[in-house]
């Protein structure tokens, strides 16, 4: 730290230069005195969280809305039953002609060609909303070093005018993100079941040809299908890790064929390392002296000092 203290007559601050200039510290100075201070300062520190642990530990997080995709329990028929048109339940009920549903249709062709293939009877979601997050535990090590250049100024002998301007000559901040996502009940039994399905009906379509089972697997399984269940089957059982679908939570897609995961979200909005400098916050004041004498008055003593402060945010 480098302090100076001048007064109005050019001798004598020339006078007093020499003394002054590595030693006044004091909380106020005298009338017409000004006082220039240039500080070089470094600070590290780290989150802490509750119980003082380094980080905010296991912090919840939910993609909002995402569950619905797997069960839609917001939606029920006048029968009370449920009854999203998009979601992965009851889907044998859907309807797919004048004839009939899903299901219904499914069994026609095992009874025509003797064949065992899934009637998508079999539910794996239901009565319970479907979660779709994870905890977080975050962690923040910051390195701050600024040049604070501090202009004092003494209205009277017991009232100084205060300015501080601080620069940010480094800020760094690393970030450090881990996680672990809740289980989906019923997701890895519904993909287990999706997956055999599709491949009985591919092996199907090869042995006795429909145009209705074909009309089937295409709504199923292929991007372009009605009831699309690609996004499911390829997100996996952990589709946080493996892939989340929809244009809603990828910022980079327009549709439900592109897949993001959450560490690539995690790293486009909360980037781990991030850099920085500029001007920090100005703040204006006064000190003033409440009771005794000041320091630099050389009357030894007990003394009672006040402030305020004014501080102005970059």
């Amino acid at each position: 730290m480098v302090s100076c203290g001048f007064t109005r007559s050019l001798a004598l601050v020339l006078a007093v230069l020499p003394r002054l200039i590595f030693s006044q510290t004091f909380f106020t100075v005298p009338q017409n005195v000004w006082r220039f201070t240039v500080q070089e300062l470094t600070n590290t520190g780290d989150w802490v969280g509750y119980g003082g642990k380094k980080g905010i530990q296991e912090e919840e997080f939910v993609l909002s809305g995402y569950g619905l995709r797997y069960f839609d329990h917001t939606q029920r028929n006048p029968d009370g039953h449920y009854s999203a048109p998009f979601d992965l339940y009851d889907l044998d009920t859907l309807g797919f002609d004048f004839h009939g549903n899903v299901g219904q249709h499914i069994r026609a062709y095992n009874q025509s060609y003797g064949d065992s293939l899934f009637d998508f009877s079999t539910d794996f979601f239901g009565l319970d909303s479907i979660t779709v997050g994870g905890l977080f535990t975050e962690k923040r090590h910051r390195v701050l070093q600024e040049r604070v250049l501090k202009i004092e100024y003494g209205f009277t002998n017991r009232l100084t005018f205060v300015f501080t301007l601080p620069y940010i000559t480094r800020l760094t901040e690393k970030r450090t993100l881990t996680w672990k996502a809740f289980e989906i009940p019923g997701l890895a039994d519904f993909i287990a079941y999706q997956e055999e399905a599709k491949q009985r009906m591919e092996q199907a379509l090869q042995a006795h040809y429909d145009a209705e089972l074909d009309l089937l697997y295409s709504w199923f399984y292929t991007w372009e299908g009605r009831y699309s269940l690609l996004w499911a089957l390829n997100g996996g059982s952990d589709p946080l890790s493996q892939g989340i679908y929809g244009s809603t939570f990828n910022p980079f897609a327009e549709n439900d064929t592109t897949a993001i995961t959450i560490d690539s979200l995690l790293q486009y909005y909360y980037p781990g390392y991030n850099p920085s400098s500029g001007v920090g916050d100005v703040s204006l004041g006064f000190n003033f002296l409440i009771w005794g004498r000041p320091a630099w008055s050389g009357v030894r003593g007990s003394s009672l000092f006040g402030g305020i402060q004014l501080r102005l945010p970059s």
